[in-house]
């Protein structure tokens, strides 16, 4: 699931029929241009995330996971669009929220299912490397996925969110920090 995508796979994506979703607010300086489909991201074809994209360059795609744990992406729309043209902007809904799956069996909404979701549909949509940005809960899950899966992860932003511990042997080989250390500079 964490390998690099195929590119002769086509992803089984599905278009959402147009009206079916709730509008972006529009600004004066907001685009709305994003593109709507479901996609299967689970070895569990009852499992599909509701993603809105923009057209954007391949290179450098921000998949960008929203808080919650119980919202959607929506209330990231109208400033994220700004990027559209620039970047490629991906905005799954988790799964259990906005227009992604619900209904399923309570010990199936875990970090560790958000996180398997989130890299299998980095590989349905055929992206390596991608910046991750994380918003409130879902910094939490960007840092989960950077820690499943650190080779499908180019950049990792977390804003509005906390940070997960930091492990004892963070710092192991880095000698200017031990130096510093002896010293009671840090």
């Amino acid at each position: 699931m964490f390998g690099q995508p195929d590119p002769q796979v086509q992803p089984p994506v599905r278009p959402v029929p147009p009206g079916t979703g709730r509008p972006a607010r529009a600004g004066r300086h907001t685009r709305l241009v994003f593109s709507e489909s479901t996609v299967p991201v689970s070895a569990d074809p009852a499992v599909e995330l509701f993603v809105a994209q923009s057209p954007g360059p391949a290179r450098n795609p921000l998949l960008v996971i929203h808080g919650g744990p119980d919202w959607d992406h929506t209330y990231l729309r109208e400033p994220l669009s700004q990027l559209a043209g620039r970047r490629r902007v991906i905005l799954p809904d988790l799964r259990g929220c906005g227009r992604s799956t619900r209904g399923l069996p309570d010990g199936q909404y875990t970090p560790a299912a958000a996180v398997g979701d989130l890299a299998a549909l980095l590989d349905a949509l055929r992206i390596g490397p991608a910046d991750v940005l994380g918003f409130s809960y879902g910094g939490l899950i960007a840092q989960r996925l950077a820690l499943a899966a650190p080779g499908r992860i180019r950049r990792l932003v977390i804003a509005a969110s906390s940070i997960l511990a930091v492990p004892p042997d963070a710092f192991d080989g880095w000698c200017e920090r031990t130096h510093r250390r002896g010293r009671g500079m840090v």
